[in-house]
């Protein structure tokens, strides 16, 4: 997915490769918002003002998820066929500004989000080795992410003859070994559209949808 195919919306239905994704991160974002503003003091807010805005600025756009009731919704078991309605605005037009300021939750939403990295490719290594001669770039990127969530968010490429990882602009190497990426280099945004990628490219070579 581009920044010019991103500048709309995208529903995310049951039975979708990022049905599952979607669903736990809203679960889990909701719920970091009820306990950011019980922790404040704040009244509850009304559902449909719960609305998770990560910023990607891989993809130059910021991600609108609405996530009130969610997490209700996973305590009664009602909320596993539910849509996920995703916005794209351009982020130009949408300066950051955290919908969640009653406490700083970004260590809290990376480790969230590089969690489900980790889910994601251990749910369809075994395909790609199986079905494709080479590893798509995209997943050596994904896989350096994820090597990166287990190691404090730094950069962990040990070998110094590996090629680069390259994804939207960004490139890792030998070199950048021990460099500290998460919540700089890589934000919240960009965790979910490295995943979007990942699912679509998975979708263009015909994988089969693991839930």
């Amino acid at each position: 997915m581009t920044a010019s195919e991103l500048a709309g919306s995208r529903l995310v239905k049951p039975g979708e490769r990022m049905h599952a994704t979607i669903r736990e991160l809203a679960i889990m974002c909701d719920a970091i918002w009820l306990a950011a503003e019980n922790a404040g003091g704040a009244l509850r807010s009304n559902p449909e003002h719960r609305v998770f805005e990560p910023d990607s600025p891989r993809a130059e756009v910021m991600v609108q998820l609405r996530v009130g009731g969610a997490f209700e919704a996973a305590l009664w078991n009602t909320g596993g066929t539910a849509d996920y309605w995703l916005t794209f605005p351009p982020l130009a037009d949408h300066p950051f500004a955290p919908t969640i300021t009653v406490r700083d939750t970004r260590p809290l939403l990376e480790m969230v989000f590089s969690s489900h990295l980790v889910m994601f490719h251990e749910r369809h290594k075994e395909w790609i080795r199986s079905n494709i001669s080479a590893e798509p770039e995209v997943f050596r990127f994904l896989r350096a992410i994820r090597n990166a969530a287990a190691h404090d968010g730094k950069i962990s490429i040990t070998r110094a003859n590996d090629r680069p990882v390259i994804w939207r602009g960004l490139s890792y190497s030998h070199a950048d070994n021990g460099c500290a990426i998460m919540g700089t280099d890589v934000s919240v945004g960009d965790l979910l559209m490295l995943l979007f990628d990942c699912s679509d490219d998975l979708d263009q070579r015909g994988a089969p949808v693991v839930l």
